[in-house]
């Protein structure tokens, strides 16, 4: 009997797992490694046969074939070292045959030492489900067992002290496992992670430097962006430069809550598919991504060829920043549009196909004209052409997918002071703790409605909207007067858009119903033509 050993790789942008098998005969001395390796996995019989030696282990004269199952998926990674070493020791007999399926995930240097992969989050998220009885990884990796309190991780430095677990075979894997329930009793199955809190000096940490309260005069636009995170709305801002608009988006960050349940699993697998360390001091927090304005489309949303991760996936679960959005490329703006829609990007190339989670806040900002100032002051020499080729890249479909949009001006209009007024903050100026206070209640409002994390206002289908946001008589006949859908003027989104805002703004006032100052505040951040 073949004894196998279980791993698993990262297959473009999704994860594959792989058993290890290994056969020892006669005949001519060498390791053969089949099932579609790559150069990095049959580099590997080189440093193990170093490793081995150094520990005075030798595999004898005899010839090795390592089976790497499916036998038609392509395979890459040095955290094949480890699988591919147990799987040689147990078909030389140097290792007992055991009655318990391990897995493992490491990659072995010269003198021996276990080393941890970036990808290991989402391996093992995919290894979890295979049936292993317990999965060998560095003892570095042991902070994973938070994530994943079904599967026994067995923390080990060296080869060496894998081979001395394996050496006692069956008696000390029950070890293990008595080991483990007696600690998942306790509930302190793992050293825990700090993670990012509710409370005042963690928060004065989170947010450093940075605070909405600095930002004087732009209550309106802290407003919007206070609707947006909490409903997840997307938000464009736009004015002449140097009104403030970037300062209010790099603010943002203090602001966001952390990830929690489905987003948090997807946003931990998804960096580590991406190769990105996991630092546990900053992970738990929702993404901000800021691309550069000459980003690519396959950038933005994914490369194919080189199976590289998007900013619409890294930003996932959080916002994505695009500052002066008429100046990216016009694919690349275009692209956006289905995202923005299904919350999903799809992904296909000959033989390959992938879809990937998108499911983020668009924040972005533009200025009236190439130079800024069309609009707001005479210093603007822009000619009517240069203006209508500046916007023609932000087509009428993706100004529609905004749920807000608002002016960011040097002054206050009249009409912005009396809807000021109208909410009561005109005399406000709110800092970032109490923007993110009313975000977490806000959100937990629509956790307790939809019962679930991944369902927000902002989200909603038209289905769930009958279901949640009702209108009384009085909002009714306000709206009928206010938009105009039969006349062709304005579209059934625009009228979704006003009410799922205005259900936010329901939220962050603790109100049951949507009354009409809900909507006319809603309203008033979508009455302005973007030129």
């Amino acid at each position: 009997m073949i004894d196998k050993v279980n791993t698993a790789i990262v297959h473009g942008f999704t994860t594959q797992l792989v058993s290890v098998e290994a056969h020892m005969s006669s005949g001519i001395p060498q390791i053969n490694v089949i099932g579609l390796a790559d150069q990095t996995i049959r580099e590997a019989k080189d440093r193990l046969v170093i490793a081995l030696a150094e520990l005075g282990v030798k595999l004898g004269n005899k010839k090795f074939i390592v089976s790497l199952n499916p036998t038609d998926v392509k395979k890459q990674g040095g955290h094949l070292d480890l699988p591919m070493a147990i799987a040689l020791l147990k078909a030389s007999k140097i290792l007992p045959e055991s009655r318990f399926e391990v897995g493992a995930l490491a990659g072995v240097n010269l003198s021996g030492q276990l080393v941890e992969t970036h990808e290991i989050f989402s391996l093992l998220n995919t290894l979890s489900t295979s049936g292993c009885h317990y999965i060998i990884v560095p003892k570095s990796a042991l902070y994973m067992g938070r994530f994943f309190q079904n599967i026994i991780l067995v923390g080990l430095e060296t080869l060496s002290e894998v081979m001395d677990f394996l050496k006692k075979g069956d008696g000390s894997i029950e070890e293990a496992l008595k080991k483990y329930e007696k600690v998942q009793q306790k509930e302190k199955l793992y050293p825990k992670i700090e993670v990012l809190s509710e409370k005042k000096e963690v928060y004065q940490e989170k947010i450093g430097n940075l605070d909405f309260f600095h930002v004087k005069g732009q209550e309106v636009a802290k407003r919007a962006i206070l609707i947006a995170l909490a409903g997840h709305h997307h938000l464009l801002m736009y004015g002449p430069p140097g009104t403030g608009k970037s300062m209010l988006a790099h603010r943002i960050p203090t602001i966001q809550k952390t990830l929690e349940g489905k987003f948090l699993y997807e946003y931990l697998s998804l960096r580590s598919r991406a190769g990105f360390a996991l630092d546990f001091s900053e992970t738990t927090k929702e993404p901000f991504r800021m691309p550069h304005s000459g980003v690519s489309l396959s950038a933005m949303l994914g490369g194919m060829h080189t199976h590289m991760l998007g900013e619409v996936v890294l930003a996932n679960g959080g916002v994505l920043f695009m500052d002066e959005m008429p100046e990216y490329k016009r694919d690349v703006m275009e692209g956006l549009r289905g995202p923005l829609e299904t919350g999903t990007v799809f992904l296909s190339k000959t033989h390959f196909k992938a879809e990937l989670p998108a499911r983020f806040i668009l924040v972005a900002t533009a200025n009236p004209c190439p130079c800024g100032y069309h609009g707001f002051s005479h210093r603007c020499n822009c000619s009517e052409r240069e203006i209508q080729r500046y916007f023609s890249k932000l087509s009428g479909p993706i100004l529609d997918r905004f749920d807000l949009k608002i002016e960011v001006a040097f002054n206050k209009s009249s009409s912005d002071s009396e809807t000021e007024k109208l909410r009561g903050f005109e005399e406000e100026c709110l800092s970032s703790k109490e923007m993110y206070e009313s975000i977490l209640r806000a959100s937990k409002c629509q956790k307790e409605r939809y019962g679930s994390d991944e369902l927000h206002n902002g989200t909603l289908d038209a289905k769930q909207m009958d279901r949640w946001c009702q209108l009384n008589e009085e909002c009714l006949s306000w709206m009928s007067a206010h938009i105009k859908i039969h006349t062709g003027e304005d579209s059934m989104r625009f009228y979704n858009k006003i009410v799922k805002v205005a259900r936010t703004i329901a939220d962050l006032e603790a109100s049951e119903e949507i009354e009409r100052r809900h909507l006319i505040e809603a309203f008033y951040y979508n009455r302005r033509k973007i030129v």
